[in-house]
């Protein structure tokens, strides 16, 4: 046990490794700070929160495709109700139809905004 006002650990020419046969423990009262160009984390299962996190995160590219897929079939389906004529009951159909489908087209334009730039998974 090493107890300090300050702890510095340099390594000029390579690197600072840790290991340890069953964890290793990073605990701050304040924060954890980590400062690098690029942050790998090689794990089975990453929790964020807690060990008791049950909300899985969504893949983006995946998510985004799946998306573009129910967009592309909506608007084929409202481009067809807004098209469809012959009684006079369908007007308000055909106008919602066309609201409906310039709505999902713009919709569509801003998905490739959600996708994190910074942050992926395999």
């Amino acid at each position: 046990m090493i107890t300090s006002g300050r702890l510095v650990f340099n390594s000029s020419l390579d690197h600072i490794l840790l290991s340890s046969n069953k964890s290793i423990n990073l605990n701050a009262q304040e924060s954890i700070n980590i400062d690098a160009d690029t942050t790998i984390i090689e794990s089975g299962k990453v929790y964020l929160g807690s060990i008791g996190a049950d909300q899985p995160l969504l893949l983006g590219g995946v998510t985004v495709d799946v998306l573009n897929q129910l967009i592309d079939n909506l608007e084929s389906f409202m481009s067809i109700c807004a098209t469809t004529t012959g009684l006079p009951q369908l007007a308000p159909l055909n106008e919602i139809a066309q609201t409906v489908g310039n709505n999902l087209a713009n919709i569509q334009k801003e998905l490739d905004k959600i996708k994190s730039k910074d942050i992926f998974t395999t």
